[in-house]
């Protein structure tokens, strides 16, 4: 079985291994100014070739990052190089750990070959791997993508959830926007959480240097947030890129009925009151 993670070492003695691509799917919040495939431009690991985040989505969709279709997703990957054949990994230089969000579609549209380079960008400069500005040019392969449905959650999804209680909601989001204590960051959103739901902040899942905490931390701060692991479990955040952090750290523990609620609180909490109903503080 592919590991779910691998260190920037295992990454840097497999730079030449032809079975291995490697992906940067660096992408930042608006608000700071980063772009991810201008910092690609100035730096990366050597091979690697950019996955934009940005666009490789439902382009019908008003709401951003939600999964597209199996013949945009398979294009897109067609156009990087890489085939169905390749173990990928994926790495990111982003605070949001934005590379988990390409770990899980990849594993959604059917390739589980897929690891992601724990620490990210940051990890590998500390430990003193190398760099380049010289751009990959990959040769367009094929690439056949079908999504697997089974743990996506849409917004009917959770709205039904919230009577029948069969899945435990669980939010990426700071605390702060969980309990409305903030504004949303996104224009015309309402402030709160589902109804029924957790918190557990995405940022809390991580050591000091970038890694991911090991099992038996992840599994603490998942027993003190209240998770009930008899339960299914759907993620969520603000538009399903931090909902993907969540999935990984509950695998790592060994949960696996995990979805991920694609649209997150941009669709939830755009929705009127009498469709999609909120809280505010805490449950």
């Amino acid at each position: 079985m592919v590991p779910y993670l691998v260190s920037p070492a295992w990454v840097f003695d497999n730079l030449h291994n032809p079975d291995i691509k490697i992906i940067d799917a660096s992408m930042h919040m608006t608000d700071t100014g980063r772009i991810g495939y201008k910092e690609y431009d100035e730096q990366h690991i050597e091979n690697a070739v950019f996955f934009d985040i940005e666009r490789i989505v439902d382009t019908k969709s008003p709401l951003p990052h939600m999964l597209p279709d199996d013949a945009h997703f398979s294009k897109a990957m067609s156009i990087l190089g890489i085939g169905n054949e390749h173990h990928i990994v994926v790495y990111d230089n982003s605070p949001l750990h934005s590379g988990l969000r390409v770990w899980w579609m990849l594993r959604e549209f059917g390739h589980e070959n897929v690891s992601y380079m724990d620490g990210g960008l940051t990890k590998w400069v500390n430990e003193g791997y190398p760099l380049t500005t010289k751009r990959s040019s990959p040769v367009t392969t094929k690439f056949t993508a079908t999504l697997q449905s089974a743990y996506i959650r849409d917004a009917m999804d959770i709205f039904d959830n919230i009577t029948s209680k069969k899945e435990q909601v669980m939010d990426a989001r700071a605390s702060a926007r969980f309990t409305a204590k903030v504004h949303e960051v996104r224009a015309n959103l309402r402030s709160g959480h589902i109804p029924g739901s957790i918190n557990v902040p995405f940022f809390s899942l991580f050591d000091t240097d970038g890694t991911m905490l090991d099992a038996d931390e992840l599994l603490e701060i998942f027993t003190e947030a209240g998770t009930d692991f008899d339960r299914p479990i759907i993620t969520t955040c603000g538009s399903g890129i931090t909902a993907c952090v969540l999935l990984m750290a509950l695998k790592l523990i060994g949960k696996d009925d995990v979805s991920v609620y694609d649209g997150s609180w941009s669709e939830w909490g755009g929705l009127r009151e009498d469709i999609a109903p909120i809280v505010t503080g805490s449950d």
